[in-house]
């Protein structure tokens, strides 16, 4: 594979072509991989990329078809290929009134033409990354749930930082792009769905689920 990243973090798999079969092989940091004990016959390569920037997929011709390779009965086939690079989108999570990282928030994604979705979730640090995503408008939102009535809670917020899903944005990326969304999140102590601050300053109790 020629191109800048660490491969490593790539795989590949070869398809007969009524993909009733499969072959997989790891690739090293510098894009070599091989493939190995296959019958001569044509088969299709398929790509799983994202976690090192570009996009899961076949490989394809030049009108954009899935691509059939030839395989030989002995020897070898020689493959150089350029992957194409997708958009990455990442970020922190904070609580919106202590401003402390948020672990283990859910950052969604779904794309509106595609249809394809991604997920992601913050570590210790309320960091996040999202690599791979294809050319699209993608609707994100982050959500935290808590696993019990006493573990804190916060509201779900969308792109670009609204709790109300109407008011949302669609984030527009092409290949190569690289946004950052760091979102506060409204805690939310009585999993009612409302911002705790919000609840305070309409006569509503942030201690009870009032919703």
């Amino acid at each position: 594979i020629e191109g800048e990243g660490d491969f490593s973090l790539a795989s590949v798999l070869v398809y007969n072509d009524t993909r009733t079969v499969g072959f997989g092989g790891s690739v090293e940091p510098d894009g070599s991989f091989i493939v190995s004990n296959l019958h001569g016959a044509q088969y299709f390569v398929h790509f799983s990329a994202a976690k090192a920037g570009y996009l899961n997929d076949y490989l394809r011709d030049e009108q954009g078809e899935q691509r059939l390779f030839t395989v030989p009965n002995e020897g070898d086939l020689d493959l150089t290929v350029t992957l194409t690079r997708g958009a990455t989108v990442f970020g922190r999570v904070t609580d919106a009134s202590t401003g402390d990282p948020v672990y283990g928030a859910t950052i969604f994604g779904v794309g509106m033409v595609s249809e394809e979705s991604v997920v992601a979730s913050s570590d210790q640090n309320g960091e996040w990354k999202i690599m791979g995503l294809k050319e699209d408008d993608w609707e994100f939102y982050i959500s935290c749930s808590a696993f019990c009535s006493a573990d804190p809670d916060w509201v779900t917020i969308y792109y670009k930082g609204q709790v109300n899903k109407t008011m949302a944005a669609p984030l527009a990326v092409e290949g190569g792009d690289e946004v950052e969304w760091n979102a506060s999140v409204p805690p939310d102590h009585d999993h009612d769905n409302m911002d705790d601050v919000w609840e305070e300053e309409h006569g509503l109790d942030p201690n009870r689920d009032d919703g």
